[in-house]
């Protein structure tokens, strides 16, 4: 089989992923809409779903990727703090979740499925396990005091704050702040929960800045 029809077929599949969802999405409406044959998706991928579930990790990585960008982008220039690195990602992960309503249905969906231990579902652990470890690595990066603990405990805090205001996106589209509200509700809980956990502020600027 060619090898670009592996690549047709995935193109098509994120297509369909945003048109018609994970689920009904058809083989037929791969081979359609890629320009291949139901041969090529079973050399290629095993099955449909395996296919589906391809290009869910695929928009799952694009999600990761994009804020992590950002967040390098705003890491190591003079006068930089480690917030801003950290902003910069709030602002590219909440930014578009209206226009990724679509892949993020295809996510529930997917979660749903693997719930189930459904074969579409199957690539959603390892696709989260991926985004919290680079999560975690970008934030140690802009912070480099940053214990390794610390950093994949923030991580697990920021793939929840994502996932959970992008699901509230397609029910509640108008009870989800814009991105600058997101942060400082953050920036306010740390500055509230820092003294009823004895901690010091300044301390945990210390350590974000590479200080003990």
């Amino acid at each position: 089989m060619p090898r670009g029809h592996r690549d047709a077929l995935l193109a098509a599949a994120r297509v369909l992923l945003r048109r018609r969802g994970l689920r009904a999405t058809t083989a037929r409406d791969l081979v359609e809409e890629s320009g291949t044959n139901l041969a090529s998706i079973g050399y290629h991928f095993g099955s449909k779903d395996a296919l589906m579930a391809t290009a869910l990790a695929g928009a799952c990585a694009e999600w990761t990727a994009r804020p992590n960008a950002a967040a390098a982008a705003a890491t190591g220039r003079a006068g930089d703090e480690p917030g801003d690195a950290l902003l910069a990602a709030i602002r590219a992960m909440l930014g578009d979740l209206t226009e990724r309503r679509s892949e993020i249905l295809a996510f529930t969906e997917g979660v749903v499925a693997h719930g189930r231990g459904d074969v579409v579902g199957e690539t959603l652990p390892a696709s989260t396990e991926q985004s919290l470890d680079a999560v975690a690595a970008t934030m140690q990066a802009a912070a480099p005091g940053l214990p390794a603990e610390l950093a994949g405990a923030g991580a697990a805090v920021v793939v929840a704050l994502h996932d959970g205001l992008a699901q509230m996106s397609t029910l509640a589209p108008e009870r989800v702040p814009e991105p600058d509200v997101v942060a400082l509700v953050l920036a306010a809980f740390g500055a509230v929960l820092a003294p009823s956990l004895g901690v010091d502020p300044e301390q945990l600027r210390a350590i974000a800045r590479g200080g003990s």
